[in-house]
């Protein structure tokens, strides 16, 4: 891998929709087996997140376009189900408002798809690139609800696989999303604090370790319930450890793997992180 794009804004954000552009993306299919499912579709929920990333130029370089990317996610706060993991901006699709918003998109007056990701998106086949627009509108309405992003400060850049979150049936639909310079944040009740790990950390071996946890919520158990399961663990610039785990990790491993060909390991006995799953963590409620 060419370590320079990772540091160049031009050529890191051409690499990304280029290679996100010609994946292979299962999202009609896997709406409409869900859909499928039982009537009412077995209560299963789907879900649009973002995953952000944002660039901080080297002003000691004298090039604007020198500098180093961040994946920008959010640690979920004590009062929603999740409660302490990171996680991508995003949440439930709601059709009330997804589906006039996804009007807004793919007519051009919302400009999320009026790019280079959004000609990759119109190439595919119309079912899936539907779908796409779909989650684009559901993503980008809860991150401006958790984090006030505003969609016109946001640079669409193109799909990734489904993913199935099995202790909650519901499948996520992540779609990469590019913050432009100069926006500001707000955070709403569901999000503790913002967490931005660099994008080149990921690159460090001795970041990961690997991850158990102990329940006593009532879940039913995944096939990964024995099993230790991979983690990444950063410290901030405020010397703040955070674990990187579960659906957000997966979710950032297939971006390494579409758009550098690169396999974030799986398994490392280098160090271990516990956690207990409580019930809280899965109703939200105290």
């Amino acid at each position: 891998m060419n370590n320079r794009v990772l540091y160049n804004k031009k050529q890191f954000l051409e690499q990304v929709t280029e290679k996100l552009g010609a994946y292979p993306i299962d999202y009609a299919e896997k709406l409409q087996t869900t859909m499928d499912v039982g009537n009412p579709p077995d209560h299963h929920q789907h879900a649009g997140v973002l995953l952000l990333l944002y660039f901080r130029e080297n002003k000691s370089s004298g090039n604007e376009t020198e500098g180093e990317f961040f994946f920008r996610l959010i640690k979920r706060s004590h009062r929603v189900i999740q409660a302490g993991d990171l996680a991508c901006p995003g949440g439930m699709l709601h059709a009330k408002w997804d589906l006039p918003l996804k009007k807004l998109i793919t007519s051009g007056l919302i400009p999320l798809l009026r790019n280079k990701a959004g000609q990759h998106a119109r190439r595919r086949d119309s079912r899936t690139y539907h779908a796409i627009a779909l989650f684009l509108a559901n993503a980008a309405r809860e991150a401006w609800e958790e984090i006030r992003l505003n969609p016109f400060r946001l640079l669409f850049l193109g799909p990734l696989p489904s993913y199935y979150l099995h202790p909650f049936r519901r499948t996520i639909f992540p779609l990469v999303g590019f913050v432009k310079s100069g926006h500001s944040f707000r955070l709403n009740y569901e999000v503790e604090r913002l967490v931005d790990i660099p994008v080149p950390a990921f690159f460090q071996q001795e970041n990961y370790g690997s991850l158990t946890t102990t329940s006593d919520s009532g879940l039913r158990p995944s096939r990964n319930s024995l099993e230790s399961l991979p983690c990444l663990i950063y410290r901030d610039e405020e010397g703040r450890e955070n674990v990187l785990w579960g659906a957000t990790f997966s979710i950032i491993a297939s971006f390494f793997k579409i758009v550098f060909d690169f396999q974030i390991p799986q398994a490392q006995t280098g160090f271990a992180v516990n956690k207990t799953i409580d019930a809280h963590y899965v109703s939200g409620e105290r």
